[in-house]
């Protein structure tokens, strides 16, 4: 079962990193995401994503030249039980909870 949520993760652009617990990643511009299924049964999905413009400036400190890039990002999180025969539906409903 797991085998072939992660295989559909794939399919869809998430990078697997673990595949049981399953712990994908995907990027997609501006914008990163992370999904986590434990073997307990626990699903969380975060989103994190760029809200306006990075501002950047340089700052002289020691007689060293340091460029700071200041960016301000908003996180979403979902957080749910996720039983082991609903996987893949448990998986769309967290996407559409956080806006997707």
């Amino acid at each position: 079962m797991r085998e072939d949520v992660a295989r559909r993760l794939e399919e869809d652009g998430w990078e697997i990193v673990l595949r049981d617990p399953i712990e994908a990643r995907r990027n997609r511009g501006e914008q990163s995401e992370a999904l986590y299924i434990g073997k307990n049964g626990r699903l969380r999905y975060t989103r994190t994503r760029l809200v306006g413009d990075e501002q950047f400036s340089r700052v002289r400190e020691d007689d060293r030249l340091y460029r700071v890039v200041s960016r301000t990002e908003e996180e979403t999180t979902v957080t749910t039980d996720a039983p082991e025969n609903r996987l893949a539906e448990t998986i769309a409903a967290a996407l559409r909870a956080a806006g997707e």
